[in-house]
């Protein structure tokens, strides 16, 4: 069976959630704390590298999540629905400790790659009942 193209937009959008992630977290995880004072956040500098570090590893995870979706690996799509069920909480807290709400854009495409995930087609492209 061939792989469906919306899969492939989907590999293509974790691959690219997964490096903003990373981008982010790489960021707030080691920014120094002279800089962290010019943000004016409403948190403190230890929850804010948290939150840098958690958007670190789930960039990372995106990223293998997206290339296993791109593979069509039965795997894929167990870890698929897990990863970005983690995706929608690890965004909402994020909203919360960095207050930046641009994160509900990870929370609206997370939610439709899940509702797709579910779809007969893509249940049967990965061999899932």
């Amino acid at each position: 069976m061939e792989r469906p193209i919306i899969i492939s937009i989907i590999a293509l959008l974790a691959m690219i959630m997964g490096l903003l992630g990373i981008i982010t977290g790489i960021g707030s995880a080691f920014i120094s704390e002279a800089d962290f004072l010019t943000l004016n956040v409403d948190v403190t500098y230890d929850a804010f590298r948290m939150a840098g570090y958690v958007a670190l590893a789930t960039g990372l995870v995106l990223l293998v999540v997206g290339f296993l979706l791109w593979t069509g690996q039965k795997v894929a799509w167990y870890i698929a629905v897990i990863v970005f069920l983690i995706e929608i909480v690890v965004a909402i807290y994020n909203i919360i400790t960095t207050k930046n709400f641009v994160i509900a854009v990870n929370i609206a495409i997370s939610a439709l790659v899940l509702f797709y995930l579910f779809t007969p087609k893509v249940r049967a492209f990965y061999g899932v009942s």
